[in-house]
């Protein structure tokens, strides 16, 4: 008489076709990787405060690696204020600033050394996507101009016919408040689009338009943690850079990055960093 236990077929993780079972896909380091949600994360309002309490736990690790980052970016700032062109190309590179600084923030959450060849191996598959995104940023800018391009053009228009119409009592405020403001909205939701853009191209092979509307979608879900942490960061970082005589930027700088880094890792991964 056999067993109960002998009456159970074995466990396999085997597929029925013999093939080994998926496994969670895993990033370059052997750890698995957060996988990309299907809808934004609503993050407590508190993980407002939790992004900028969070870059502590790497920050005291690499400290010296993040004050180097930060000096890069402080002298960078100051030579494009006497250098134009330096300017330019800052700007038109910060998208890709931002993917690596993903990137390096992802290996040292996973408490790992970094390995830069493998950060640029994961980087230049995706520096197609990041200059398109730049180039989608730069034409969202010009859209968003366009309601001041249009009242400005309209008052040279009738200053050509009667310079009397755009006298300081008959100057349109009402039009201009309006024009400005439309473009604030559409500024605001333009950077809305690109937070967090390029963690969602490097990190989950997105498009450009994808990773835009995601990152869109991801704020627009999270506007009050995003009121309070811009709310602590608007008094503390005056307060902290006063009390270190200006010099706190370098340390301000990576801060804030890594700030950023968390809060994607919130909102929109299944590895939320601030619930730990």
């Amino acid at each position: 008489m056999s067993s109960f236990n002998d009456s159970l077929n074995p466990i396999s993780l085997q597929k029925p076709n013999g093939q080994p079972p998926n496994l969670p896909p895993m990033d370059e380091y052997n750890t698995v990787s957060p996988q990309l949600l299907e809808a934004p994360r609503f993050c407590k309002i508190s993980w407002g405060a939790r992004w900028l309490i969070m870059p502590l736990r790497i920050f005291k690790d690499y400290f010296g690696f993040w004050l180097v980052i930060g000096m890069v970016f402080l002298i960078v700032t100051f030579i494009s204020i006497y250098i134009p062109v330096i300017e330019h190309i800052f700007g038109i590179t910060s998208v890709i600033a931002s993917a690596v600084i993903t990137l390096i923030c992802a290996a040292q959450f996973q408490n790992e050394d970094l390995d830069f060849s493998a950060l640029w191996s994961k980087f230049k598959i995706h520096l197609l996507p990041l200059i398109i995104l730049n180039v989608l940023f730069v034409v969202g800018v010009v859209i968003v101009l366009i309601p001041l391009i249009i009242f400005f053009g309209g008052v040279s228009l009738v200053s050509l016919i009667d310079i009397e119409t755009i006298q300081y009592q008959n100057f349109p405020v009402q039009a201009l408040v309006f024009s400005a403001l439309v473009s604030l909205v559409l500024l605001v939701l333009l950077f809305m689009a690109m937070f967090f853009a390029p963690a969602l191209i490097v990190m989950h092979d997105l498009g450009p338009k994808s990773a835009m509307k995601h990152s869109l979608k991801g704020c627009l879900a999270n506007m009050l943690p995003a009121i309070l942490y811009s709310l602590i960061v608007l008094i503390a970082l005056p307060i902290f850079l006063r009390l270190t005589l200006g010099f706190g930027i370098v340390v301000a700088i990576p801060w804030l990055m890594i700030a950023s880094y968390v809060s994607y890792r919130d909102v929109w991964t299944d590895q939320p960093l601030s619930a730990a």
